[in-house]
């Protein structure tokens, strides 16, 4: 009875979860609108669709594709852009707006599907209303998840200012009256202890035996990993790798979906260490899409040799 509840709970207790924040305009990436009208002096979608694409270059989330498909993509987000742009007058919703028509959809969509098959989840923020709420702020406001620490205010001002995990919410958007309890408010890191000894670790790696890694406290990426950081992303490397030798054993060298992925790139990362990959999701992240990507367009899951049509 005295045992703390374990830091990963079972799939009978209910998880109230975060991670709508950006539904309501919270930005957790660069705001590439605002740079582009920085750079230029005022708003161009191809600039901002061109910043966009070149972070995600610079972290090399587009190496498995080829220069035309990444072109084609380019040509498709700048269309996009501007539907926006001719739907809304207000050009700092353009990227929130994106979002929820893009991102959106397979982030919280299928995350929360598969989420509900494991545990009982209810997402009480993925509400329509919250989006309305986002329009009616200017983005100076909505980008600092305004409406979320609203929202949480005016359920319960407690809940709203609850230890929060690495940061607290942006000084500019707390009412005078409030300051106080941001001010009083904690922010919780890898190192904190359990809050009480009924809530177990905070973290799952304080929770999970060491997984024989002789140097858990690794700095890669600029992020300390732990142990089983390392062992989720490795294993994820490992089953990528093994899907994609499959694909390009299956794969006939002249099929026309090497014209929208890169064949050679493919050969690379098969061949490549496990510690040459990154540890922030960047890779894995790649892989995963450009692999659903491959099954998707040929319209098949697991298939036998393919010859192009």
């Amino acid at each position: 009875a005295s045992a703390p509840v374990p830091g990963r709970a079972l799939s009978n207790v209910i998880h109230f979860s975060g991670a709508f924040g950006e539904i309501g305009g919270g930005l957790t990436v660069s705001d590439y609108v605002s740079e582009a009208i920085r750079r230029a002096g005022k708003y161009s979608a191809a600039l901002a669709v061109d910043i966009w694409m070149e972070r995600r270059r610079m972290a090399r989330a587009l190496q498995l594709l080829t220069n035309d498909a990444v072109e084609s993509v380019r040509k498709k987000l700048i269309i996009s852009f501007l539907d926006i742009e001719e739907e809304t007058d207000q050009i700092d919703h353009i990227q929130a707006e994106f979002y929820l028509r893009s991102r959106c959809r397979t982030h919280f969509g299928m995350s929360s599907w598969l989420g509900n098959k494991t545990k009982i989840m209810p997402d009480i923020l993925a509400n329509w209303l919250i989006v309305e709420a986002r329009r009616r702020l200017p983005g100076s406001q909505h980008t600092k998840n305004k409406v979320i620490h609203d929202l949480c205010v005016s359920n319960d001002v407690d809940l709203a200012y609850y230890p929060m995990a690495d940061k607290k919410w942006d000084k500019s958007i707390i009412d005078r009256s409030l300051m106080d309890r941001w001010n009083e408010m904690s922010v919780i890191s890898s190192n904190s202890p359990p809050l009480s000894s009924l809530t177990g670790p905070l973290w799952v790696h304080q929770s999970v035996p060491d997984l024989s890694y002789s140097n858990y406290q690794a700095l890669t990426d600029g992020a300390m990993l732990t142990p089983q950081t390392r062992f989720g992303t490795e294993a994820a490397i490992a089953s990528y790798q093994a899907i994609m030798r499959f694909i390009l054993e299956n794969v006939e060298m002249d099929h026309s979906i090497w014209s929208f992925f890169n064949r050679q790139v493919f050969q690379e990362y098969i061949e490549r260490k496990t510690e040459e990959f990154s540890y922030n999701g960047v890779d894995t992240n790649a892989m995963g899409c450009a692999i659903s990507g491959i099954f998707s367009i040929l319209g098949l899951g697991i298939f036998p040799k393919i010859k192009n049509n």
